[in-house]
């Protein structure tokens, strides 16, 4: 949802910060597949992404999950390569935290910045979070290498509206 909410209101949307989701901007769950809606912000804006490796609802490569939707899922690195383009960055990275099994990178010479996240082990979870009730539908567990509520309090006041 977020994804779609800074497509759409990127004049009132400073930055989004999605945690174990994708755009869905193509339904994949028809052959073919169909456009939902096209992503053409205003302007750039920063991503900082986060995705559990061992997330089974919604895999990291894309395809139908465990979870409830039974949704073909668009790919965690397909969400970030659109929003590379689309806020001009090259596709080199750099590691800009890494703790245990957390690893985050924020590609380079971009508009706005673009970050993602990604935990190894970790499923369909919030990162930092003790709490991890899906963990039998959804695999993985949860981790307190990445503090995620922090995270997102640094990247959203380091990224106030322009």
């Amino acid at each position: 949802m977020s994804h779609r909410l800074a497509c759409e209101l990127s004049d009132r949307i400073a930055a989004i910060a999605p945690n174990a989701g994708g755009i869905g901007d193509v339904n994949q769950n028809v052959m073919p597949p169909v456009q939902v809606f096209v992503c053409a912000p205003t302007r750039p804006v920063p991503v900082f992404a986060m995705h559990g490796l061992a997330d089974t609802c919604y895999n990291y490569n894309g395809g139908v999950g465990t979870g409830f939707s039974a949704t073909n899922f668009i790919s965690i690195p397909t969400t970030v390569a659109g929003w590379v383009s689309r806020n001009g960055c090259t596709m080199s990275t750099t590691t800009t935290y890494q703790n245990g099994n957390a690893t985050c990178s924020t590609y380079q010479g971009c508009a706005a910045d673009v970050t993602l996240c990604t935990v190894t082990g970790m499923g369909h979870a919030w990162p930092g979070s003790a709490f991890y009730n899906l963990a039998a539908m959804c695999g993985g567990t949860t981790t307190t290498d990445l503090a995620g509520t922090d995270a997102l309090w640094d990247f959203f006041a380091a990224h106030p509206m322009p």
